[in-house]
């Protein structure tokens, strides 16, 4: 523990050799015998503030071994609980077990626990947020889309959405209804010694000496989170997320004892789950299944199919006689051409599922893809070889992870040589090959990687719009094959010298399968050999297949970028908001390969303290066997599982992030000092923007994954770059807006009631918006009937002239206001008008600047 030193914020500036204390286990005398002599030649307020850390330190390691043996607790409840030993439970009943327990316990219990149905035990709710935007600025939205609507439902999902769905709609909601018995019923506490010695938590620990031999789980296997269904691992997260900061023990012995009294599952939600879990299991045996099969199909190792062909061989599938089904399946993908492997199980899938439907159940998954298999044309040996080592080569590209770019790029050009030495059809050919990535305002192409021939003349320097054929490729997301160079005008030569030289030409998209956005260009050229040399058509398509590997790990590389562009605007807003967090990190879940999403590792990507943020050019990989702190990141990211907890007398809030896969990708960690939580309104915030955050990764998922791009406000029709730099603002403007449309009649009519007691800043609150929204003062009774209909409709990045001085008195008033309007009466209805303005005021501010 005391190798935690470092890790306290420490006034003074301690040079200490404290190299004695590296190990992990000392006896009492050897432990004296070092510290003393730490100790020497320290002065009295140096030994002040080393004794300090040891105090935190001791209270840190009891801490830990207090939440070891809660955990262990946990896990027997949860064997108790699952007596199926299925190994899962069901969320949706273990949420309503939580919930009426804290609605059961008296007001000044509740103190020891979280809400169930709120940060940190749950992500917050987020709305229909499509939908309601769709609502809120139908006239402003753009929506560009090139994705395949009818996607099947996979047997999963059909069997998971019959267990539940009105239950789960109520705990997303936060609002359970708790039968009559339920509500009356009262939980009284009591000594933990009333409860079986198993099943009860004590403050009384056993001495543990080397913490590295507690009962850990595996930090390198990540657990996808589940909507119905929840692990034990997961099931220990989660209550102790409940149980927060204090650990009461009479708590969490009563919470134990009512799981055990009332947790039930009916026959039917038990075969049901049991069918479940061994759906998993088929599903994911079959999509092993269509991939291994699509990966035969793609003899181009272009990482696609083609449909028609396909489509032909299903059309015959058992003799024709259900040719009508399936071409009803067929009709959902008129407009494909080709199909990636996803794309490929998907079409199987929902083939498989209607002729089961059509045919009264006996369809077999595995026939239909034996006899997909069986109409493949036989290749010869050569070709199979080929076709093999090209796939494998492909994997390598894409296990990859994104952070390494370098090696990333020297691989992809090592792999195009070694194709052409290994199976050219000519002798070995003199390749250039370059990769040039787009610029932000998509004017300029700029050379990031070149084989050694092409350096001097190339790397580093940017190619302009207007200039040669590549831009004509970039935008249109073709490849194309020259192969006489000196009879094309449109090449821009680098080196003058070889206008006059013949050789073949592969230039090549960065872009995704799905998506119109080409990341930047994949060039091949032979202009350098001595002889004329062309490219055969199995190795064009093998350079689009690496030009595919390489575009989905640049998915990775914007998603990335984009994410620090909100992590930004989510520390400005910190700074504004929530004057009590003093630090805050943020780490990324990243997976070792790509291929593999379950074995993770988490990496400190930037650090956000008194208004500075540092951000590590290469993110430092977190060990959490040299930092014990760190276990609790990564509890936090294996579970995908928000929480508050203390490490050497600092309260950490840790929010674990998780995007569409429902894997844990990142954590940011909120450090509030010595408090043990934020005030109410700070909170508050905090909550929301970690909601917005989440708004925004799904949004970012659309954009990259199915190329649907959203476009509300008016400035985000000028600029791609503003839009994403932004976008953390835009969402939370929205997401209020949003919430003045759910304010309810009998709400908006108690805090206009209460108008006399608005004090001169809400007046003048009030009285900016009307101006802003309405070019005039308006009537508090007018509030419910024109001017929010109105706020929700406004644009504030839409130019309106003479507004410049209402923007200002806005900007003045933000910067000074009171805090006291926060205890007035209807201060949660104040509260949104206010966000609305200071929302408002730093979009229009961002406006400008374009």
């Amino acid at each position: 523990m005391i190798e935690q030193f470092n890790e306290m914020p420490k006034s003074n500036d301690l040079n200490l050799n404290i190299s004695a204390f590296q190990s992990h286990r000392m006896h009492l005398g050897t432990f004296t015998e070092n510290f003393l002599n730490v100790l020497k030649n320290q002065s009295s307020e140096n030994f002040d503030s080393i004794i300090n850390v040891c105090r935190h330190c001791a209270q840190t390691y009891s801490n830990i071994v207090q939440e070891n043996e809660l955990n262990l607790l946990l896990q027997r409840l949860f064997n108790k609980l699952d007596d199926k030993q299925s190994g899962y439970l069901l969320r949706q009943n273990l949420m309503k077990i939580l919930q009426a327990f804290y609605n059961a316990l008296n007001d000044n219990d509740k103190q020891y626990v979280n809400q169930p149905n709120q940060w940190p035990v749950v992500k917050q709710t987020i709305l229909n947020n499509e939908n309601k935007l769709n609502e809120t600025s139908s006239e402003s939205e753009t929506v560009q889309q090139e994705k395949r609507s009818g996607s099947p439902v996979t047997n999963e999902q059909q069997i998971a959405s019959s267990i539940s769905t009105d239950v789960t709609e109520k705990i997303n909601d936060g609002q359970e209804q708790i039968n009559d018995e339920q509500n009356k019923f009262n939980i009284e506490l009591k000594h933990p010694s009333v409860y079986e010695a198993e099943f009860r938590f004590t403050n009384e620990q056993k001495p543990i000496y080397n913490l590295e031999h507690f009962d850990t789980i595996d930090h390198e296997k990540s657990i996808r989170f589940d909507e119905q269904l929840i692990d034990k691992i997961q099931f220990s997260a989660l209550l102790m997320s409940f149980f927060g900061l204090k650990k009461n023990e009479m708590v969490i012995s009563a919470l134990i004892d009512y799981f055990r009294s009332n947790y039930k599952e009916t026959n039917e939600e038990k075969n049901a789950k049991t069918i479940l879990v061994q759906q998993r299991l088929i599903d994911t045996e079959q999509r092993a299944q269509s991939d291994l099969l699509f990966e035969k199909m793609n003899t181009t190792c272009t990482e696609a199919i083609k449909l028609e062909p396909l489509a032909n061989i299903l059309k015959q599938y058992k003799d024709g006689t259900v040719i009508e089904q399936i071409e009803q399946v067929l009709q959902t993908y008129q407009d494909q051409t080709q199909l990636s492997s996803t794309q490929f199980y998907e079409l199987v899938v929902n083939i498989y599922q209607t002729l089961n439907e059509t045919m009264g159940g006996g369809e077999n998954f595995d026939e239909l893809l034996k006899y997909i298999d069986a109409q493949q044309p036989q290749l010869n040996t050569s070709d199979r070889t080929r076709i093999h080592t090209r796939h494998e080569w492909l994997k390598r590209i894409r296990n990859i992870p994104f952070r390494t770019l370098g090696y990333l790029y020297k691989e992809v050009m090592d792999i195009i040589q070694k194709d052409s030495e290994t199976f050219s059809n000519q002798p070995t050919k003199h390749l250039s090959i370059y990769i040039a990535l787009v610029e932000n305002d998509r004017n300029q192409l700029r050379y990031v990687a070149t084989t050694n021939d092409q350096t001097d003349l190339l790397l580093g320097k940017t190619l302009q719009r207007g200039t040669g054929i590549s831009f004509q490729i970039l935008d249109g997301g073709k490849w194309t094959y020259i192969n006489q160079t000196k009879n094309h005008s449109r090449i821009k030569f680098f080196n003058p010298d070889a206008k006059n030289q013949s050789g073949s030409f592969v230039l090549i998209p960065l872009k995704r399968f799905q998506r119109t956005y080409s990341n930047g260009l994949l060039g091949i050229d032979t202009i350098r050999d001595k002889k004329e040399k062309a490219f055969v058509q199995h190795e064009a398509q093998f350079y689009e297949g690496i030009a595919s590997a390489l575009s989905d790990t640049f998915t990775f590389v914007d998603f990335d970028k984009n994410m620090m562009k909100i992590l930004h605007r989510f520390t400005y807003w910190i700074k504004q908001r929530c004057s009590n967090i003093s630090i805050v990190d943020y780490y990324t879940y990243e997976p070792t390969s790509m291929n593999t999403p379950t074995e993770r590792l988490l990496k400190h990507v930037f650090t956000y303290s008194n208004g500075n943020l540092t951000t590590f050019s290469t993110p430092k990989l977190v060990n959490s066997r040299e930092q014990v702190f760190i276990y609790n990141l990564e509890h936090a990211a294996v579970t995908c599982q928000s929480i508050i907890t203390s490490f050497l007398g600092q309260t950490h809030m840790i929010q674990a992030m998780r995007g569409r896969d429902n894997y844990c990708f990142a954590l940011i960690d909120a450090n509030i000092g010595e408090q043990e939580d934020l005030p109410n309104e700070q909170k508050q915030d905090l909550v929301s923007m970690y909601r917005c955050i989440y708004m925004a990764v799904d949004e970012l998922e659309q954009e990259l994954i199915d190329d649907t791009t959203k476009r509300f406000l008016t400035y985000e029709k000028q600029s791609d770059e503003m839009r994403l730099n932004y976008l953390f603002d835009r969402i939370w403007y929205m997401d209020t807006c949003n919430k003045i449309k759910q304010l309810s009649s009998e709400k908006i009519q108690e805090f206009i009631n209460n108008k006399s007691k608005w004090n001169d800043q809400i007046k003048q609150i009030l009285s900016l918006i009307s101006r802003l929204v309405k070019q005039k003062e308006l009537n508090p009774t007018d509030y419910a009937n024109v001017l929010f209909p109105t706020m929700i409709e406004f644009d504030p990045t839409t130019k309106e002239q003479g507004q410049n001085d209402f923007w200002n008195r806005a900007e003045q008033l933000i910067k000074t206001i009171d805090q006291s309007i926060w205890q007035q009466p209807s201060s949660d209805v104040i509260k949104i008008f206010y966000d609305w303005l200071n929302l408002a005021y730093e979009l229009e501010k961002f406006s400008k600047t374009q």
